[in-house]
């Protein structure tokens, strides 16, 4: 991985790709022709495969950010074991909340789809999200920032990563502490498959948490 050489015209383009998708999808929701859940998983997919040939044609490669063929399943393997650590450091946090008398599944509340839009809403957030946001914020906007060094690296992508998840009001926490993580992990292992794995499994969780919210346990 040489994600110090992401290159500014990639970063460019990758962020205009961006842009143009999510105005279109906008454009798309507004006719009512299509659910919002199904819009924002064509957008999802459409960005990935702009970035990706903008990554291969602009930088000679996917290996720039982090999609080595022969690291994938390197990378799928140290996302497991991060998985593994960090879900344990979350679980103390959740006991120790417990122990306090707050009921720490409280704070996954969400308001998710049923029916079939529940089913494309949820594999979006666990399977094609997580790959198009660590494509963008890792692969290409952390590797674009390393060049000023790893921790103005980390803080800026993970800056910029939390503001566009403002939850409305407050600290995006979660978002903050996530940003930190997956760029870590990235860092570590030389592989965007950590980070995505990470993401994937947490957003898996996240959603699982929410589920027994809304069930009322």
């Amino acid at each position: 991985m040489d994600a110090e050489k992401i290159r500014l015209i990639t970063l460019a383009g990758a962020f205009t790709a961006i842009v143009l998708v999510e105005f279109a999808a906008e454009a798309v929701v507004a006719t009512g022709l299509c659910s919002p859940t199904a819009v924002l998983s064509g957008a999802r997919l459409t960005e990935t495969a702009l970035i990706l040939v903008l990554i291969k044609s602009w930088q000679g490669g996917l290996g720039s950010a982090g999609l080595d063929k022969k690291d994938i399943v390197r990378g799928v393997k140290a996302g497991l074991v991060w998985s593994i650590v960090f879900g344990g450091i979350v679980a103390v946090a959740g006991t120790l909340l417990l122990a306090a008398g707050h009921n720490p599944v409280l704070f996954f509340r969400l308001s998710l789809p049923s029916g079939s839009d529940g089913v494309i809403y949820l594999f979006t957030g666990v399977v094609i999200a997580p790959f198009a946001e660590e494509l963008f914020f890792r692969g290409v906007l952390y590797g674009f920032f390393r060049r000023r060094g790893v921790v103005a690296g980390i803080i800026l992508t993970s800056a910029i990563f939390a503001a566009l998840h403002l939850p409305g009001g407050g600290v995006p926490i979660t978002q903050t502490v996530g940003g930190v993580v997956f760029c870590l992990a990235y860092e570590k292992e030389k592989s965007l498959m950590t980070p995505y794995v990470i993401h994937a499994l947490g957003n898996a969780a996240i959603f699982g948490l929410a589920m027994l919210a809304n069930w009322g346990f």
